[in-house]
């Protein structure tokens, strides 16, 4: 069990720490040295039964069982304070090892996990694994070695009471397979309910004020307590159902010592075997039966370790993004969609035992895309909800890879660019705004750290938001985490706006970034992006107004392209985009006055 436990995390943490195996080696002799106090004094006793016992004997039988318990707690310190070290150094291995692979992993993977589930195995279950290794491994080395040697000295004392000590044994070990079998289908349900409540947990915390507008009892609070519960349950059933097997175990190792104290009377009724050695005997025997008790427990709670173990591999074998091993850089920045095909595949978030974060993709596709990108100047991808237009700013990025087709960037395939290359040269700001711990400043810098003061003021004026972080008590020195500072989300979005502008990169990505500002700002927004068509600007919209002087329109519908052209040139055609443009000049209906 050791072993398999041990390379399953060495594989995790390719670091194959000395100190584990030698830490293992010096449990183990602490467990030998944990059975030779027994073994001397029964023959102690004995002695002293058979009346051969005196005061030198004593004396010096004394003597090594001091030496013995001194040198058993220098062993057991040094073993102690190498599994300690060896496992610390493992699982901080493990988790450099599993970052480093998260920097790997397709960027629309982060998109669709859930953070509470991602958080569970990177800490809960790590931090598990950990606790095990560090005070179970020595455990079950020691505590198999003290039971070996004690086998061991009982067979030396009479092979035929060893045998029916050993009788009841196969029975033991059958209720450590099934208490075995019982943590790991009990574990399994607890360690997935515990993300599962974890990541409801989170989602609960960061969405709170909306369910505080709808009540304490809304669907998001019913949903966290419905996790909790079954997390109870699973938490129960898992300390439940081991137990009764462990229990069996130690009722079946002492059932043992029935059968061998009627065998051992009868012997000694028929002179068969004398007193002090049955008394020798009794003296070893005793520890026996706590001593498989205690190894069964700690048995199944590295089996149970191992779940935990699985449950980080699955993260482990997510498989990378591939990277070019020679990145091939563009020489100039206009983009060509050759026959792009991608579709989301959700299945595994439907399997049981699988939590959100398993899940790749989202939902919409799209099929067999051609279209061309300037270099310079605003393309707008306008369409229905669902058409697929975010998706193809996701694939731009590469936050996922298209699964037919290509990507090209001044005719160089985005996969044979590599995603430091092209996160170099392109910036994306999405309907999802994250600003970072820090000042106004730190976060608007964040792409660009040397950009001076004042390019990040020109950027922010770009975004409209150089007059609402002048109001700010600070300034562009103002800590975003500190009290009474609450951005609307307006605000939130213009920062994110003028945090891309900050990075002066040749291709900027707009998924409906100006989606919750108003009227107004949005207007000074766009027409401040008049102005970028330098850069490669590609804008997902929703608001048409602001497309009149677009330089290329793209009309997505059910992810294919239907349209293409100007905004004068698609009204002529009368097609989708016309009927679009229609939809949002008409004046709504007034609303009938209700009567009395």
């Amino acid at each position: 069990m050791i072993g398999p436990l041990l390379r399953a995390g060495q594989w995790l943490a390719p670091v194959r720490d000395p100190r584990l195996a030698s830490g293992l080696r010096l449990a183990a002799l602490e467990g030998m040295l944990a059975a030779a106090p027994c073994l001397l004094a029964g023959l102690l006793l004995q002695s002293a039964v058979a009346g051969r016992a005196d005061g030198p004997m004593m004396l010096a039988t004394g003597a090594a069982l001091a030496m013995l318990l001194v040198l058993r707690m220098a062993v057991g310190a040094l073993a102690t304070q190498r599994l300690f070290a060896g496992t610390y150094a493992t699982m901080a291995a493990a988790r450099l090892l599993l970052a480093d692979h998260l920097l790997r992993l397709p960027l629309g993977w982060f998109r669709t996990a859930r953070d509470g589930d991602l958080a569970a195995r990177l800490t809960g279950d790590l931090e598990l694994i950990e606790h095990l290794w560090a005070h179970c491994l020595g455990l079950f080395a020691s505590t198999l070695a003290t039971l070996l040697c004690l086998l061991a000295g009982l067979a030396w004392v009479d092979g035929t009471l060893a045998l029916a000590v050993a009788a009841t044994l196969p029975l033991a070990g059958l209720a450590l397979a099934q208490g075995q079998r019982a943590a790991v289908r009990a574990g399994s349900r607890a360690l997935h309910s515990a993300s599962a409540m974890q990541a409801e947990l989170h989602g609960y915390l960061s969405t709170l004020r909306v369910h505080r507008y709808h009540g304490r009892l809304g669907s998001g609070w019913r949903r966290l307590e419905g996790t909790m519960a079954v997390h109870l349950r699973h938490m129960l059933a898992l300390e439940r159902r081991p137990a009764a097997w462990v229990a069996a175990l130690g009722a079946a190792a002492e059932g043992s010592f029935v059968l061998v104290a009627v065998l051992a009377a009868w012997r000694v009724t028929q002179g068969a075997l004398p007193a002090a050695t049955w008394v020798l005997f009794v003296v070893i025997a005793l520890p026996l039966y706590r001593l498989l008790q205690d190894l069964g427990v700690a048995a199944v709670m590295l089996r149970f370790g191992q779940r935990a173990l699985a449950r980080v591999e699955t993260l482990r074998d997510t498989p990378p993004l591939p990277e070019p091993a020679a990145p091939t850089l563009p020489t100039r920045f206009d983009i060509a969609l050759d026959g792009v095909a991608f579709a989301h595949d959700d299945a595994c978030a439907q399997q049981p035992g699988h939590a959100r974060a398993d899940r790749g993709k989202p939902v919409a596709g799209l099929h067999g895309l051609s279209c061309a990108i300037p270099a310079q100047g605003l393309t707008a991808i306008v369409g229905a909800s669902g058409a697929g237009k975010s998706t193809l700013l996701h694939l731009l990025c590469r936050l996922w890879d298209v699964d037919a087709g290509a990507i090209r960037i001044g005719g160089v395939d985005l996969r044979a660019m590599g995603s430091d290359a092209l996160h170099r040269h392109m910036a994306l700001v999405s309907q999802d705004v994250v600003l970072l711990p820090g000042t106004v400043l730190d976060n608007l810098r964040l792409g660009n750290p040397h950009a001076t003061r004042d390019a990040v003021k020109r950027a922010a004026r770009l975004a409209q938001a150089h007059d609402f972080i002048e109001r700010l008590p600070d300034g562009y020195d103002t800590d975003l985490d500190a009290t009474g500072i609450d951005l609307s989300g307006g605000e939130r979005q213009r920062l994110s706006l003028a945090r891309a502008l900050v990075r002066d990169v040749p291709i900027l990505l707009l998924d409906e970034a100006t989606a919750s500002v108003d009227a107004a700002t949005d207007a000074a927004i766009a027409s401040g992006l008049a102005t970028q068509r330098h850069r490669a600007v590609v804008m997902v919209t929703h608001r048409l107004q602001h497309l009149r002087h677009a330089d290329r329109i793209l009309v997505l519908d059910a992810g294919r392209l239907v349209e293409a052209g100007t905004h004068d040139a698609l009204l002529a055609a009368d097609g989708r985009y016309a009927r679009f443009w229609q939809g949002q000049t008409v004046p709504a209906a007034p609303l009938a006055a209700s009567t009395p």
